[in-house]
């Protein structure tokens, strides 16, 4: 699979960005700074990464998770809508750090959101990604 130039990837982690502060705006969370960043990597190459800063102060559990999930979920409807989209690619943005932020903050809560399963009581990421969507 070959990679994404700078532009498409640049956008990508912009859409993946944005989904965490549009889903947190729809869900009344302060979005304080949203961003990407790049920086180059010897002669000739690159890399980037994004980062959205919440105020979080009352929002449901699995709008939080949501919120969590959206960043993934929007990367790769835009991969989709550009005509970029190929499985390498969508499973270049599962964003694990997203996921288990969710989990730890959730847990903190008293509530089980699981990785690959519906822990009783709880939900699943798939869930929560359905959410987002």
């Amino acid at each position: 699979d070959m990679p994404l130039d700078y532009e498409a990837a640049r956008l990508g982690v912009a859409f993946h960005e944005a989904g965490h502060a549009v889903l947190a705006m729809a869900y009344g969370i302060h979005v304080a700074s949203s961003e990407v960043m790049s920086w180059t990597v010897g002669d000739d190459g690159w890399g980037l990464t994004g980062g959205t800063r919440l105020n979080v102060e009352h929002v449901g559990e699995w709008q939080y998770a949501a919120m969590c999930a959206a960043g993934e979920v929007t990367q790769v409807q835009y991969l989709m809508l550009a005509g970029l989209w190929t499985p390498e690619r969508a499973l270049a943005c599962t964003a694990d750090h997203d996921r288990e932020q969710a989990v730890d903050v959730l847990a903190a809560h008293g509530y089980r959101l699981g990785r690959t399963h519906v822990p009783p009581g709880g939900r699943s990421w798939g869930q929560v990604r359905g959410m987002a969507r």
